[in-house]
Formats: C-alpha cells, sequence, structure tokens
C-alpha cells in the first residue's frame, strides 16, 4: 500500500502546546554555566579583535570575527535546548547540530525575542539581512573566488562594519546580563516543536527562506513567528488534501490528442564505473523532451522523466517506478557498465578504524577480493553511442509483449540491485553469477529450437561468436555454472 499526498510546499502536522517545566539536574546547571561562560568569553575575544582591525584595510576579517561572535552566542541557547529536552513515547530526542552556522546565527539574532526582551528599531532592521545571508556574506568576503574582480578586504564596505560591530556588541552585552541558568524556568512546547520541525532539510530551507523571514522581521517576535508558522503548516497540509482529493477524483484521458505532459519525476543515479561528461548528455537532451539527464558530479546523474495526464496519482508510483528501472536497466546494458541508486560502500572494510595497542600503531585490514571492479582502470566516460543504445534499449523494452523477455529484463534489474548492495556484510557473489547466467540462458532458449546436430550452449556461442570473442572463456562460464547449481 503506498501512500499518497502532494507536499509542493513543507507541510507538517502540528499540535495545540503549552510550556513545560525544564528538568536539569545539579551537574547539568553547572556543565551549562561554564559551557555559557566558554561561549561568552570566545565571543568577547572576537568582538575585541574585530574592534582592534577596524580601519585596518581588513574589513572582511572584521566581518567574521563579528559573526563568529553571534555563532558563539548562538550555541548558548542550542545548547540549552540540547540539555533540557525530553523525550516522549512519540518523540524522540531531536539533535540540532553545532555545526549548523545558519542555525547559530538565527538564534543568536532572535533571542532577545526568544526571552521576551524588548528588540530595538535598529537591531530588526540589521535581521533583515537573515541569518543565511550573514553566513553566505561572511564566507563570500573571506575567501576569494574564481571571477572575484577586487581583493577580499574591498568586498565589505565600512558601513556594514561599523553595523555589524553595534549589533554583536549589543547581543554580547545582553547575554551577559541575563546570568547563569535558571533551573526554575519554562520553555515554550512552540519552541521545542521549532527546533524539532527545523532539522527537517525541506521545511528548514522554508523556514530559512524569503518568505518565512520576511514575515519574521514583519512580526518583530519569534513567538507569534513561530505561531504564523504552524498556522502556515496547517493550511498548506489541507490545501494538500484538497488537491489530493480533486486528483483522485480527476478523469483520466483515454484519447491520445488529449494526454499532455502531467508529472516529472527526478531519480539519482551514481556510477561506479564511468565518468559523466555534460557534452554527451546535451546532444541527448536535444532529441529526447521526455527523458532529461543531467550531470550532478562526476560519477552521479539525475534523471528526469516526464509522464502524462493518462497515468493517474494512484498509478504514478508504480509506473514512475517501473519506467525508472527500465531506464536504469537499459543504462546499464548500453553502457556495460554499472549505474545504480545506491552504490557499494563496504567493499573491503567493516570498521571505522583498527590499533595495535602492542605497538601504538594504526592498522589497515582490507579483504582482498572482486567486490569492488577495478573499473578505473578501464577509464570509461558515458558517450553519446552508448546513450544511443541505452535509448534504444530503452524504448525495446517498453514494447516488450513477450512475458518471457520481460521476467529476463525483469530478472536483470534485481541482480542490478543485488550487485549494488553486494558487499562484506552480505555477499551476493555467487548467486549475481547464477542470476546472470540464467537469464543468458532463458534468452537463448527464446530462439533455439532444439535440434540434434546442436545443443544450446552451442547454439548460443555461434550465435554470439563476435560478441564472445573466444571458445575458452565461454566454456569457463558453462563449467562455473554448472558446478554452482
Amino acid at each position: 500500500m503506498k501512500s499518497i499526498s502532494f507536499c509542493n510546499k513543507p507541510a507538517r502536522r502540528v499540535k495545540v502546546l503549552t510550556n513545560r517545566q525544564i528538568i536539569m539536574a545539579d551537574e547539568q546547571i553547572i556543565k551549562f554555566n561554564l559551557y555559557r561562560a566558554l561561549c561568552l568569553k570566545n565571543a568577547r575575544d572576537s568582538v575585541r579583535a574585530a574592534d582592534l582591525f577596524i580601519g585596518k584595510g581588513v574589513n572582511h576579517l572584521c566581518y567574521h570575527l563579528y559573526v563568529h561572535a553571534l555563532e558563539e552566542i548562538g550555541k548558548i541557547f542550542i545548547a540549552y535546548y540540547l540539555m533540557t529536552r525530553q523525550e516522549t513515547w512519540d518523540r524522540p530526542l531531536t539533535n540540532i547540530p553545532m555545526d549548523d552556522h545558519v542555525k547559530k546565527l538565527f538564534y543568536a539574532i532572535w533571542a532577545p525575542s526568544i526571552s521576551k526582551e524588548i528588540i530595538t528599531g535598529d537591531q530588526i532592521e540589521l535581521n533583515r539581512g537573515m541569518a543565511s545571508l550573514l553566513h553566505a556574506r561572511r564566507v563570500g568576503a573571506l575567501y576569494t573566488e574564481f571571477n572575484d574582480t577586487i581583493p577580499s578586504s574591498e568586498k565589505v564596505p565600512d558601513e556594514e562594519i561599523e553595523s555589524l560591530s553595534k549589533f554583536a556588541a549589543s547581543r554580547l552585552n545582553l547575554e551577559e546580563v541575563h546570568g547563569d541558568v535558571n533551573p526554575d524556568a519554562t520553555l515554550s512546547e512552540s519552541m521545542v516543536w521549532f527546533m524539532e520541525i527545523s532539522n527537517e532539510p525541506e521545511i528548514r530551507n522554508f523556514i530559512f527562506g524569503k518568505i518565512s523571514q520576511e514575515k519574521l522581521i514583519e512580526l518583530g517576535n519569534i513567538f507569534d513567528w513561530v505561531d504564523w508558522l504552524q498556522k502556515y503548516f496547517l493550511e498548506q497540509e489541507k490545501e494538500n488534501e484538497e488537491i489530493t482529493k480533486k486528483e483522485l477524483d480527476r478523469i483520466i484521458p483515454k484519447s491520445q490528442k488529449k494526454i499532455t505532459k502531467k508529472w516529472k519525476i527526478r531519480i539519482k543515479i551514481s556510477s561506479s564505473s564511468h565518468a559523466i561528461r555534460p557534452k554527451s548528455l546535451q546532444i541527448f537532451n536535444k532529441r529526447n523532451k521526455l527523458i532529461q539527464l543531467t550531470r550532478s558530479d562526476q560519477h552521479t546523474l539525475l534523471i528526469d522523466l516526464t509522464l502524462g495526464s493518462n497515468i493517474s496519482v494512484n498509478e504514478l508510483w508504480s509506473q514512475g517506478f517501473l519506467i525508472s528501472k527500465l531506464f536504469v536497466a537499459a543504462l546499464n546494458i548500453g553502457t556495460n557498465g554499472m549505474f545504480f541508486w545506491n552504490t557499494i560502500l563496504d567493499t573491503e572494510k567493516f570498521y571505522e578504524h583498527a590499533h595495535d595497542l602492542e605497538n601504538d600503531k594504526k592498522l589497515e585490514l582490507r579483504l582482498i577480493s572482486g567486490l569492488k571492479l577495478n573499473w578505473a582502470d578501464r577509464n570509461m566516460h558515458l558517450k553519446e553511442e552508448e546513450l544511443n543504445i541505452t535509448e534504444m534499449l530503452f524504448n525495446y523494452f517498453l514494447a516488450i509483449q513477450d512475458r518471457r523477455i520481460a521476467e529476463c529484463v525483469n530478472e536483470f534489474i534485481i541482480t542490478l540491485g543485488l550487485m549494488a548492495k553486494n558487499d562484506i556484510h552480505f555477499r551476493f557473489e555467487t548467486e549475481i553469477f547464477m542470476r546472470l547466467f540464467k537469464i543468458f540462458k532463458s534468452l537463448v532458449l527464446t530462439n533455439y529450437k532444439q535440434k540434434d546436430d546442436i545443443s544450446w550452449q552451442d547454439y548460443a556461442f555461434s550465435d554470439r561468436e563476435q560478441m564472445l570473442r573466444e571458445r575458452t572463456q565461454y566454456e569457463k562460464i558453462l563449467r562455473i555454472a554448472e558446478s554452482c547449481k
């Protein structure tokens, strides 16, 4: 049973939440207060160092130091949450990574609102930069890019440094006034909900994106903003449910003339055998409007499949998956390589590190096997002619009428999955070999008519002599298959 829903915008089921008592043991309070003091010391040092460099022609370094100070302040709020979070049956402990620069800056900027302090108009004006833009600005100013035409020291104007300097000093002073943690404090469940939901990648992109951040500026209060987010997600969920119902009731066109482009599915495929170059993909994309290929990186291929309105939403998952599998199968045969959703990870190691305690030396223990094929020696690149073969095979697969051949294609797809999962934890070499041999034999037998003077094995070799080249290797494969039965 597959679940069908629309989520073109972040949707999240929310609950009406109340404040909860913070529970911290004495040792936790001591640990948190020490951590807080160290963060403030680090922030203070960064602000002081940046102040010393103002007017010295190194504005990019000043900017970095002020932003670093804000991050240290933001870490205090995150640490407070991590130490006071509570696990319930339906809510596991949520981790907020300390290396998330945008979140650290966000909490540094808006912590006064969380603490119900008044934010001045000047602070709100600076907040318009948003945490994500502050981080991006810092990175852009700190590093030299290939297309830069000015040095990093000239990327940040004096006025921007002066504004950021005042804000960093203001936030530092305000955080120092707060004092140590109050063990009798309460943490709003709305804030707990926000910190947990903002960990989800798609929702995080919306929360820290332009629309949501501009709404935060407009409201000027983080609690009102979180309430707005909850209502927004509920509205989106309701809208998505209405779209789903409408789609389920849609009349599917029967006439070919009435079929329009309706769905687009993107899949990501990794290749351990081929390097991917854009030029071959561009040639393929020009002549094929329903399948578009994009290079994600040197060994990762993005495949966009466009499907028609003749496919209902209930059929979309199964049809999309089937078409995806058929194209990937065609790609593997057409390239004589390895393309699949997930590539093998642990082919030689099962451990993170090994150590010789007696000699105090690190060890490298590796399994010498054929689990990881030496594709690099072949130096293969995805070529135009291979994509031509792939396209022909894909069109052939879509039109197969013979049940025996269709079963062989399906078996090949399953075998590709085994190859992708074959590692030291689950070793499928023998099963993979026998599956491929069985597919080979089944395909030969679809055309072979038994005669007294020739066996199916001889028929297969004579029919494919140019591909198999020499009989010796072919006989070896037959013997291995016989011994593996």
